[in-house]
């Protein structure tokens, strides 16, 4: 799948969504369960080492995810958003957790009940970019990402910003439908 495939699948998910203003990404997750039909538990912890800043599992009553619980404010949200992106996208694991991983992770949840785990492989994963990419949007789309009104340029340094900004953050480029 090409990134402008991927930006365009992300696009017409992040239509489909109430986004809530002032943003939270713990309301947003709340109401994107009662859309669902299914609980999501946000659990904030301490993640062991060398492991991502969130995960999400899911078991056969509900959906967690598990975030860092010491990361700073826009991350955080941010942590929250790209491992609803995963729920959302249907994203299924392609390797599974062992029962030690799993209890060192999800300590209060019984290895057994745990059907999926997504864990990653790699960032380049379609399913890494597509998740980025639906946090970056839904981030976007509340205004979190508001550009710093002191920052001022040229029409020409202006232009060759946003084309800086395209080149970084290919899920900012408004212009493909």
């Amino acid at each position: 799948m090409s990134t402008r495939q991927i930006r365009r699948r992300c696009r017409a998910l992040v239509r489909t969504l109430d986004i809530p203003s002032p943003f939270d990404a713990h309301q947003f997750c709340a109401s994107l369960a009662a859309k669902r039909g299914r609980p999501i538990e946000l659990v904030p912890m301490v993640m062991p080492d060398n492991y991502p800043c969130g995960r999400t599992a899911v078991t056969a009553e509900r959906d967690y995810i598990f975030y860092e619980e010491n990361a700073p404010g826009i991350h955080q949200q941010h942590i929250i958003i790209h491992e609803a992106g995963h729920l959302l996208l249907n994203h299924e694991s392609e390797t599974a957790l062992t029962s030690d991983e799993s209890r060192q992770l999800f300590p209060n949840l019984d290895p057994a009940l745990v059907r999926r785990v997504l864990n990653r492989t790699e960032y380049s994963a379609v399913k890494e970019q597509e998740a980025e990419i639906f946090a970056t949007l839904i981030l976007a789309k509340a205004n979190m990402w508001k550009p710093r009104p002191e920052w001022t340029t040229s029409d020409h340094g202006a232009e060759m910003g946003r084309r800086v900004a395209e080149t970084l953050d290919p899920a900012l480029d408004r212009r493909t439908p």
